[in-house]
């Protein structure tokens, strides 16, 4: 077969031929024109006139272009540029109906059209914006409004045919709208392109702002340390988490929120666990780039004024220390903790000279030294910190000496000026921890310590005795302090807080003695225990030297202390300690014992149980006039608690604080001494010569700057190296040396507590602070501040409205009770009380059985007939 003689269809050859529509079978006319004689009334035309500017209208299928048809009359309107054609004619011809064509049909009809030459009714909008073959059916359209023109006279006005069927059709509406568009189009002198671009952006600003509403919440929880996601995210639950039910209460009043929750479109939420984890990540890596930007540009407007004079500075990196530490988060991973410390030049003076910065945790699967340097330095590197601007680097005993020892790995091949400062906290808290293995009681006076705290917090029994006996005795209610080794501070805490409560827990412990119940034999040890003489002689003197080391805890806690003066604090503790090192200081601290002692019937004169000393046989029978090698009593007390408590603490605490700290020793930590104010050797050129040569600074220019600055702050009362570094900054530009040593001086870290501060992170924060912050900051605080009392009490109204809406669902129907106990982290006793109850609610989707939480009762007593009663 002649391939080119086959005959050719279409797609719509290959299905069944379709049933006309009601609508689509537009009523044609066949009639013939009669020959009648006519005259127009006027011989100009009543047109609606249009703008006849040149307007590019693009369309698809012909949208805006005239239908072409052969069949139209030349006499009606040729383009969507000409107006819809309407003569008026005194007389109109007739059909075999002997009907004609009416001009009052024009009113309300701006889209009819007649032709003079057929006698036949064209609608101009389908006309010129219709479609030449209809998109909507697929198949060729037939419609005398359009092709050969409609003159059935006697049905144009009947319902359902004529002209009110054809503006009921698809058709017509859909050139109707099109013709609209045009006009609007028109006066608003806008494309269909400029259209489609508008829509898109509101599209797109649309998205935008439901991504920085989504970005919002997410930061809000993250900077309140509450979870994100819930357990149940379905619509149905009643807890979708954190974000989504802080969505949707701020939807009331929000629109983007509402228009969040309520868009149709599923697939563009923004909601899922994924794009949340991609915006958490987007803005936490934000934060990063910002700080290693401070880190790059840091000095740079500096160098503006005059460039020569900071060539042989680092203008171009600023110097910055890194801190690290490793701690195990909740689901058992290692994480190691990365923070920076800079110094920022800021042109307000009332903000922090000195910045930490946390930059994030890095998870770990490897824990020996040389796989820890390589993630420290892919983590810095990935937000382009330059590793040789790093002068110091702090970590703790543990940190620096994994294997082969990090900082080693650290110094000699990635930092070669980085100096390695052991945390000074770190090493105060082994001061105390070895302190405890050295002198013989204080192991279990520790035991003692802790074991006291664990039995009032452990069981809720007694802690309601210790709270009875603190009402009983009028006290401050406080709590007892843990003692532990990994809290540094918690020891001082611990021994307070004992002299202040020690009434009563012992009240408490005759309390529970006489109960004679499982407690009362604890009770009883412990009771026996804190009223021994070597107990509470310990419990005072520990009082008296652990204050200052407390002291000293917390200066090297912060985030602004320079080296310079935590040598200086840490020399004063010392010599502190030393001077405490004398009869006259017991003294004191023996006359605050004796009068404890006898407030509490404490015999000092006791002396502790020991093995019983026997005379050897040999000399039973025998007068004894000289020592055999057994000590007699020493019945002088203050001597002998002086000579066995006091001195040998005293003396273990100075040696470890000498032995823990005389790393002091290196060249650049002297010179780092040297630039606080208090130092005998304040900016001796000697001193500095270290520290000026590890930030490689000219010294012959060092030399002539600090014989300018001497004299000049010579009558000036600094008190520190910050103070000093506000002094001189006005003066930038003539002491460019020492400005720089002064910065370097700040940056060298005293202890890596910001990292021990990042792992709070890791943790769920057991208690929160109710008063927001931006209560706090608010400058009206009689208008502003909220009591607790009040909060608690509006909690209690609303939670009484919702206890009120459960009781009016129970009551009639059958119900079961529930209840538990448990302690809350105040250490009350608390008794949950849930009901069960079966709704009969119309909603099918509804959960049948409901399981109410009905509240907590707070207990005091816990036999049965109490606990009835309570509920």
């Amino acid at each position: 077969m002649d391939h080119n003689k086959r005959r050719t269809s279409s797609i719509d050859s290959y299905f069944s031929v379709q049933k006309k529509s009601k609508f689509q079978d537009i009523e044609s006319n066949d009639t013939n024109i009669s020959q009648t004689s006519f005259t127009f009334a006027s011989p100009s035309i009543s047109l609606i006139s249009t703008s006849d500017q040149d307007i590019e209208v693009v369309n698809a299928d012909g949208v805006g272009n005239s239908v072409e048809n052969k069949n139209i009359c030349d006499d009606i309107s040729n383009s969507y540029h000409d107006s819809p054609c309407q003569p008026i004619l005194i007389n109109y011809p007739t059909n075999e109906d002997n009907r004609s064509f009416q001009d009052q049909w024009y009113q309300d009809r701006p889209w009819l059209e007649y032709s003079i030459k057929k006698d036949c009714a064209y609608y101009y909008y389908c006309h010129h914006f219709g479609f030449s073959s209809s998109a909507l059916t697929k198949r060729k359209q037939h419609d005398a409004f359009v092709s050969s023109g409609f003159r059935n006279w006697k049905r144009a006005l009947e319902k359902e045919r004529g002209f009110d069927r054809h503006i009921t059709s698809q058709v017509h509406i859909v050139a109707s709208n099109n013709y609209l568009s045009y006009q609007q189009r028109i006066k608003t002198k806008q494309t269909v392109i400029d259209i489609l671009d508008s829509g898109r952006a509101q599209h797109i600003r649309r998205n935008r702002d439901r991504l920085i509403k989504i970005a919002s919440l997410l930061l809000l929880c993250s900077r309140q340390m509450i979870a994100i996601r819930g357990h149940n995210e379905n619509e149905d639950s009643l807890n979708r988490g954190n974000l989504l039910e802080i969505l949707r209460w701020s939807s009331q009043t929000d629109p983007i929120s509402r228009e969040i929750l309520e868009d149709t479109n599923k697939n563009a939420t923004y909601l899922s666990h994924q794009i949340q984890n991609e915006l958490i990540s987007i803005m936490a890596n934000q934060i990063r780039t910002q700080i290693s930007e401070q880190v790059i540009n840091f000095l740079q407007y500096l160098s503006r004024s005059n460039q020569l004079l900071f060539l042989h500075f680092q203008v171009k990196g600023k110097f910055f220390s890194l801190m690290a530490d490793e701690s195990r988060d909740i689901s058992g991973h290692e994480q190691l903790s990365i923070v920076i410390r800079i110094v920022i030049d800021l042109p307000d003076t009332k903000a922090d000279l000195v910045k930490e910065y946390f930059m994030g945790f890095i998870r770990l699967h490897e824990f020996d030294a040389k796989s820890l340097s390589l993630k420290i330095v892919e983590f810095l590197k990935q937000y382009n910190i330059k590793l040789d601007s790093c002068i110091a680097q702090c970590y703790d005993g543990v940190m620096s000496g994994k294997c082969a020892g990090l900082q080693t790995i650290m110094r000699e091949e990635y930092m070669p000026k980085g100096v390695y400062i052991h945390c000074c906290t770190h090493r105060l808290n082994l001061v105390i921890v070895d302190v405890c293995k050295v002198v013989n009681y204080i192991g279990e006076f520790y035991s003692i310590m802790s074991s006291v705290y664990s039995f009032f917090t452990s069981s809720g029994v007694a802690n309601e005795y210790f709270l009875d006996a603190q009402q009983k005795l009028r006290l401050e209610t406080t709590k007892l302090k843990l003692w532990s080794d990994i809290r540094w501070d918690s020891r001082w805490d611990s021994i307070d807080a004992l002299i202040k409560n020690y009434s009563a827990v012992i009240q408490a412990f005759d309390d529970i003695i006489e109960e004679q119940d499982t407690r009362s034999v604890n009770a009883r040890g412990l009771l026996i225990a804190v009223k021994e003489p070597i107990f509470v002689v310990t419990l005072f003197v520990l009082y008296k030297l652990m204050g200052p080391i407390k002291i000293l805890s917390n200066q090297l806690k912060s985030e602004t202390i320079d080296y310079g003066k935590a040598h200086y604090l840490i020399s004063t503790i010392i010599e502190e300690i030393q001077n405490c090192r004398n009869e006259r200081s017991f003294k004191f601290i023996y006359n605050q014992i004796l009068e404890f002692s006898q407030k509490y019937d404490i015999d000092l004169k006791q002396k502790r149980g020991g093995r019983v000393r026997k005379i050897p046989d040999r000399f039973s029978n025998s007068i004894i006039t000289s020592t055999i090698g057994h000590r007699d009593d020493d019945n002088n007390h203050e001597h002998r608690f002086r000579t066995s408590t006091f001195y040998p603490l005293i003396d273990s605490i100075l040696i470890e604080l000498n032995n823990r700290f005389s790393n002091t020793n290196l060249d650049i930590l002297k010179s780092l001494a040297a630039m606080y104010p208090e130092s005998e050797q304040f900016l001796e050129f000697k001193s500095l010569y270290s520290l000026a040569d590890h930030l490689n600074c000219d010294l012959n220019q060092l030399q002539s700057e600090l014989n300018v600055i001497k004299p000049m702050i010579k009558d000036e009362k600094l008190k520190s190296i910050i103070e000093l570094y506000k002094k001189l900054r006005p003066y930038k530009e003539a002491f460019p040396t020492v400005i720089s040593m002064i910065t370097g001086a700040l940056t060298i870290p005293v202890s890596s507590t910001s990292c021990e501060r990042s792992f709070k992170i890791l943790r769920w924060s057991s208690q929160t602070d109710p008063i927001s912050r931006e209560i706090l900051e608010d400058t009206n605080k009689n208008a502003t501040y909220l009591s607790h009392h009040i909060q608690n009490e509006l909690i209690s109204i609303m939670a009484n409205q919702i206890r009120t809406q459960i009781s009016e669902q129970v009551k009639g129907n059958f119900f079961s009770l529930m209840a538990d106990e448990s302690r809350d982290i105040s250490g009350h006793e608390q008794l949950s009380i849930v009901i069960r109850v079966v709704i009969d609610s119309p909603d099918t989707k509804a959960d049948l059985v409901k399981e109410y939480f009905m509240g907590l009762i707070r207990l005091h007593e816990f036999d049965a007939k109490s606990l009835s009663l309570k509920i």
